[in-house]
């Protein structure tokens, strides 16, 4: 076992490293572990000794004798040093420009809304907290506009960095997937944006995708 990932497969940044390492090829139990942590626990001082801001997941490299947060920086780091082609480096600039790229629009145009929203609609109700319309109509909206970036980027090519498949389309699984099933992001499959549409269809029918849902992710959406 060379990999250990401290989370839990209801969290959406976990699956993230979840269906990353599959779609590399890692091995559920023979390369890495998903060791279950309740949510109860983030906020307790041994895991913020691991994960300073009290969030999941954080891992550890056994074989390298190190520890790392941050689901994106997970996957990165694992990608970079197993040299998958799912994480392209700098030795090809194209492909890796494209990747750069398309993370940041991952991080930067599509997590904000899609967390927010899949917050006010789902996990809102595991803490007893009514859901805010409003604030769920303006993240529904600001998602439905940034949408319409992905679907002028995926006009011109198959994925959001080139015509290769990478982390950063995968990374949009776990939020995505939630909020199309609870009717939020109707233009992920609708095909009112005809290449997201079809970029979303291709990434949901990953089979390291099938693989993280069966592992515990929410997709189904409902609390």
């Amino acid at each position: 076992m060379v990999y250990i990932i401290h989370g839990n497969a209801m969290s959406t940044c976990t699956a993230r490293v979840i269906v990353s390492f599959l779609a590399m090829g890692l091995q559920p139990e023979k390369d890495f572990k998903l060791e279950s942590a309740e949510f109860t626990v983030l906020k307790e001082a041994d895991w913020m000794a691991h994960q300073p801001f009290g969030q999941m997941p954080w891992m550890e490299d056994t074989e390298a004798g190190l520890e790392i947060f941050e689901s994106r920086a997970i996957v990165s780091y694992v990608g970079g040093k197993i040299g998958s082609p799912l994480t392209p480096g700098p030795e090809n600039h194209k492909a890796f420009a494209g990747y750069l790229q398309a993370a940041q629009n991952e991080s930067a145009q599509f997590d904000g809304p899609a967390s927010t929203l899949a917050f006010e609609l789902y996990f809102s109700k595991w803490f007893g907290i009514p859901t805010n319309e409003e604030n769920a109509k303006k993240q529904k909206d600001t998602l439905a506009k940034k949408l319409e970036g992905y679907e002028r980027i995926l006009s011109k090519s198959k994925y959001l960095g080139g015509e290769n498949l990478t982390v950063a389309d995968l990374s949009h699984l776990a939020y995505g997937a939630l909020l199309s099933n609870i009717g939020a992001a109707p233009t992920l499959t609708d095909g009112s944006l005809p290449n997201v549409a079809r970029w979303w269809k291709d990434i949901s029918a990953n089979p390291a995708w099938a693989k993280t849902k069966e592992m515990g992710h929410p997709e189904h959406g409902k609390a």
